[in-house]
């Protein structure tokens, strides 16, 4: 289960991408993307070490700013389409024990650098519940914006049928039970199962960190990337509808 001893936060940053090049290092907010997860996972009060795996010189060497952090750099197997983030994190997690004196850290929290809005209030109320929880670990989501029953590949020539056919049996939206995504903005897990199942989930101790859809931006494209931008200069905004 998750405890409140040794936490290692691992930070994957690969150098390639196709959608948004680069997009680890643009600037967000008058600094990298990268640095507002480095920030939130130092401030954690939770996290106790704190690693970037990157296959990119550019990220590496922005990371170095902050000389608290551990700084890997990962294999070119690690650094392709078809790499998994069990695998990086698995390889970070070995150097980074390696490096600290082969003490095994006791839980390890993911945080994708492509979520800046994720705070260290996230990571350290995320961690506590799956302590309470007695978790192997924590994955954190957000409320699905639409019911399943409104979302359909198209047909042939971009046809709505399979929409027509769900829609002939569906509900007001206020008549669905909310229902949630996973937003890869972190995931907290036991090290032990980590390193045993190679899984970021577990069968029957995984919990949900329900987060707020503003906070749970995940940045894939330009679009992501400003829309990202505008969230983050009113995500602290309250509206008075009276």
């Amino acid at each position: 289960m998750v405890t409140s001893s040794r936490t290692l936060a691992v930070i994957p940053a690969r150098g390639g991408s196709k959608r948004l090049p680069n997009k680890n290092l643009l600037s967000f907010a008058d600094k990298p993307l990268i640095a507002h997860t480095i920030e939130a996972s130092l401030t954690s009060k939770e996290i106790t070490d704190v690693c970037v795996s990157s296959d990119s010189n550019s990220i590496l060497a922005s990371a170095a700013a902050y000389p608290e952090l551990l700084r890997v750099r990962r294999p070119h197997s690690l650094a392709t389409d078809i790499a998994t983030t069990v695998d990086v994190v698995l390889h970070a997690l070995k150097v980074c024990e390696e490096r600290t004196g082969g003490i095994e850290f006791d839980n390890v929290v993911v945080l994708q650098p492509t979520s800046p809005l994720r705070r260290s209030e996230h990571i350290d109320e995320a961690i506590g519940q799956a302590r309470q929880k007695e978790a192997l670990s924590m994955v954190s989501v957000c409320p699905a914006h639409a019911p399943r029953a409104w979302i359909s590949p198209l047909g042939p020539e971009q046809s709505m049928q399979a929409f027509v056919e769900a829609l002939r049996s569906s509900k007001r939206s206020q008549d669905y039970e909310q229902e949630f995504v996973i937003n890869g903005a972190l995931y907290v897990v036991n090290r032990s199962h980590l390193v045993t199942k190679k899984s970021l989930f577990s069968d029957n101790a995984c919990y949900a960190y329900i987060m707020r859809g503003v906070d749970s931006i995940d940045i894939d494209d330009a679009e992501d990337f400003f829309l990202a931008e505008a969230a983050y200069q009113h995500r602290d905004r309250t509206i008075d509808f009276d």
